[in-house]
């Protein structure tokens, strides 16, 4: 009632100062928000007279203000198509949608901006996508009370449409961090052509349909990752001359140290805000000048424009063809009532949906707590009880479905939402008794598949481009710490409180590299010359990257999370040994696998259609394509076993996700009944490409060689006979 005095009193200013006309940005505001105001509450009749009022104003205005004029009345006509939509005028509804829709394309067309440039003005274009999806969603309507073959049809033309104008715009974008609100704002759509995409292969049998479907939920998972590398390998790999990258190169440079000096001085005690307001008005100025230089590089070069502008999404069928016989993709699409799968190996394509209830997502999170917050000193027998049985729901829900349409035996899995909560791993694969407390001998999934994860199939199966071939060895690092108060105590984690001083040593580390260092080709940095210098030094040279050591990990500002080399006193003045996120982000490494053998590495605030913006994020935009990481915090001891073990089955030629299984197996073998809980071995986990490190070697080697002489041999005396 109270907003309702103050927008009728607007109202009257407006009608008894026509002068006022001069402000027309805040009055077509008042009119927006006084139609949103009356939807809201249900007050139709009134929102569509307020929505002919503001179509007055907007006809008053200057006769040469086209461009504005074309924008504003753009909005009301969504306005208005949206109110006629939720009062079941379908007809009326889509008729203003499609005029507004062929308005302003008209008027973009006579602009003659091409392509992507379209969507950079964002003026002209943020009704655009709001009346595309409008379109889909009536049409959509119109099928379920019609049921007419054609109306859905239309209505899956609608959303085709709808997507690819969202995919360019979502390009356009110029930081990750827009990119991923962006995608949070309009995952639904994505999962409503989804559905449409299944629905119409099912009344067909069409495989075109599933691959759209299958394509629109490629777009919809993890797409800022996957736009953000390719903007870099377009800059790094295109048609660029040498003084623009360096220029390029120079400026990212400058806005990561003006980024780091304003993160220290925000954390300071006291924060001189004068030094803030300097660095801020620096940031400004680069950041500006970044913009120009990108636009320059936009309108002047055509590879680089290709490489940036038309990423190229995996297709079903390209997912089948890349897959080894063994190996099969398992992909979710998650929305609040449904579950869609996609389930892919050589010889099928198969999808299928479930209903899920609403407390589905939040049973996933209880399911991660449960493992990440073990309390083994109270409650541990109700804790048992419920892993056990959220691990065989899951299990049911999510895994056994697919035995039906593949028989493979190692799986890939493409979470959604709530699903990237779920170590699959330690899925329970019967029914149990909960009698008695017993983590050693349940019948956990990992006893027979292998389990790896990947934020997209897209992410998974794209060659990443290399400025250089790696060395074929380990770069491993195992740092010593110390702390002021001389403290003798060793940590049993390898996670520390935010911004603490107090680095516990991690003894297990030394031990873990060293192990490494004896089974693989490694180059080890070990006490105090495990240092961020030595790391950025030596770390696009090799193969593999292996760090041990303490994380610190900040949800509120991802890019802040760290890892921490070594704090001694190296006398180093350039590094802190703090590596940040921001900083990986802005790195180019060639190896093909990084270990983040430290905690809550692949943990991190989860976001809609992005997943965990994690510190393994940063090394997969760094040119990472496999990482082994952690979902929790690891203890010391069980990650150095782990550890051991898992590049022992790397150097028999395993693949990554099968050397995990194994390492995993050995390690439950060796457990007691503490040790063989989840929580200190299902937290490792295999993210991304995984294909072998090594060839295989060895016996198998020479076995098959002798066999195939001893086949020669008989073949040579059977013919001779």
């Amino acid at each position: 009632d109270l907003a309702n005095k103050h927008y009728l009193r607007a109202n009257r200013i407006l009608e008894i100062q026509p002068g006022l006309k001069d402000y027309t940005k805040e009055i077509f505001n008042y009119h927006n928000s006084i139609i949103g105001f009356h939807m809201f509450y249900g007050e139709y009749d009134k929102a569509l007279e307020d929505c002919d009022n503001a179509l007055i104003f907007i006809e008053s205005l200057d006769p040469l203000a086209t461009r504005s004029k074309i924008v504003y009345r753009s909005h009301i006509s969504y306005r208005s198509a949206a109110i006629h939509f939720e009062q079941g005028n379908h007809e009326k509804s889509l008729w203003i949608v499609n005029n507004s829709i062929k308005e302003l394309n008209g008027f973009l067309d006579n602009l003659s901006v091409e392509g992507i440039n379209n969507y950079e003005t964002k003026e002209l274009t943020t009704a655009l996508p709001d009346l595309y999806v409008l379109r889909g969603r009536i049409l959509f309507e119109v099928f379920k009370s019609s049921n007419k073959f054609e109306d859905l049809l239309s209505a899956y033309e609608a959303y085709q449409k709808t997507i690819e104008t969202l995919n360019k715009m979502r390009l356009a974008i110029g930081s990750e961090d827009s990119r991923v609100f962006a995608t949070s704002k309009i995952l639904e759509v994505y999962n409503e052509a989804i559905f449409i995409g299944k629905l119409l292969y099912e009344l067909t049998g069409e495989f075109n349909y599933l691959e759209q479907s299958f394509m629109f939920a490629e777009t919809s998972k993890s797409f800022a990752l996957y736009s953000e590398i390719k903007d870099v390998e377009a800059m790094q790999f295109s048609d660029l001359p040498v003084d623009i990258k360096d220029r390029e190169k120079r400026l990212s440079g400058e806005i990561q140290y003006y980024e780091e000096l304003l993160y220290n001085e925000q954390i300071e005690v006291e924060p001189d805000s004068l030094m803030i307001s300097s660095i801020k008005e620096a940031l400004f100025h680069l950041k500006a000048n970044y913009d120009d230089l990108t636009q320059e590089i936009e309108h002047n070069y055509s590879n680089y424009y290709e490489l940036k502008y038309n990423p190229k999404f995996v297709t079903l069928k390209e997912v089948q063809d890349k897959l080894a016989y063994r190996d099969a993709v398992i992909e979710y699409v998650l929305s609040d009532t449904l579950l869609i799968t996609y389930v892919i190996d050589r010889k099928g394509i198969n999808v299928f949906s479930q209903e899920i209830g609403p407390e589905f997502s939040n049973e996933c999170l209880e399911y991660y707590m449960l493992l990440n917050n073990q309390n083994f000193s109270g409650g541990v027998h109700d804790n048992y009880r419920r892993y056990v049985n959220l691990g065989y729901k899951f299990y049911k829900t999510l895994i056994e479905p697919c035995l039906e349409y593949t028989d493979r035996t190692n799986f890939t899995i493409v979470p959604d939402g709530a699903i990237t909560y779920i170590p699959f791993e330690g899925l329970i694969t019967r029914e149990t008794d909960t009698e008695y407390i017993n983590y050693l001998d349940l019948p956990y999934l990992i006893r027979d598949f292998s389990i790896g994860y990947s934020h997209s199939s897209t992410l998974m199966f794209t060659e990443r481009y290399k400025s250089k071939s790696p060395e074929d060895r380990v770069l491993a690092f195992a740092p010593s710490y110390t702390n002021p108060l001389d403290n003798r105590d060793t940590a049993r984690f390898r996670q520390i409180e935010l911004d603490s001083e107090y680095f516990f040593p991690l003894v297990e580390t030394l031990k873990e590299v060293q192990s490494i260092n004896a089974t693989v080709p490694s180059k080890v940095f070990i006490n105090e010359q495990a240092t961020e210098a030595n790391f950025k030094k030596n770390a696009a040279d090799y193969n593999v990257l292996h760090l041990a050591m303490h994380t610190i990990m900040r949800d509120d500002a991802p890019l802040y999370s760290m890892l921490a080399f070594t704090n001694a006193d190296t006398g180093d003045t350039i590094e802190d040994n703090k590596l940040f996120a921001y900083e990986i982000y802005n790195m180019e490494l060639n190896a093909q696998m990084a270990v983040l053998s430290s905690c809550n590495s692949g943990f991190g605030k989860m976001q809609k259609g992005e997943g965990m913006m994690s510190l393994a994020r940063g090394f997969i935009y760094a040119g990472c394509p496999s990482i082994i990481m952690t979902l929790w915090q690891v203890t010391d001891k069980s990650s150095s076993e782990l550890m051991t073990s898992f590049y022992k089955y790397l150097k028999r030629g395993k693949s990554k996700q099968e050397a995990m299984r194994l390492a995993k197996i050995d390690y439950l073998e060796e457990a007691d009944d503490l040790t063989s809980n989840p929580y200190f071995w299902s937290g490792f986990v295999v993210l991304g490409d995984s294909d072998p490190i090594y060839k295989k070697t060895g016996f198998a080697y020479w076995t098959l060689v002798i066999v195939i002489f001893a086949g020669l041999l008989i073949f040579f005396q059977v013919r001779k006979r």
